[in-house]
């Protein structure tokens, strides 16, 4: 059986090292793509979205097919979603400006 602690690559250029005469391509470690860097309630918003989307294919499949264990999941997931935008507005509280006295709009 070969061993697999030893995974370097053989010659240096193999992976597109400083040798390498070609420019590194963005599927290589290292190499930086430029991705839009979304703020913490837009991922939670977007995950919100997805996870309702499945709840709701998930909830039509059970009740068409009489499946109460995809009712009964699609109901777990309705809870999860409940909580995941309880998430979203704490983080939608926790991004707003303080007040010139330093305090949230609900503070007095």
């Amino acid at each position: 059986m070969p061993s697999l602690s030893n995974t370097q690559p053989s010659s240096p250029s193999a992976h597109g090292s400083a040798a390498s005469s070609q420019p590194a391509s963005p599927r290589q470690h290292g190499a930086t793509a430029a991705r839009p860097q979304l703020s913490t309630q837009q991922r939670l918003a977007a995950f919100l979205a997805v996870n309702v989307a499945f709840m709701l294919v998930e909830f039509c499949y059970g009740w068409v097919n009489g499946s109460l264990g995809m009712l009964s999941d699609a109901a777990h997931m309705l809870l999860d979603n409940a909580a995941i935008a309880i998430g979203l507005v704490a983080a939608h509280v926790a991004a707003k400006q303080t007040t010139a006295e330093g305090k949230l709009y609900a503070d007095r």
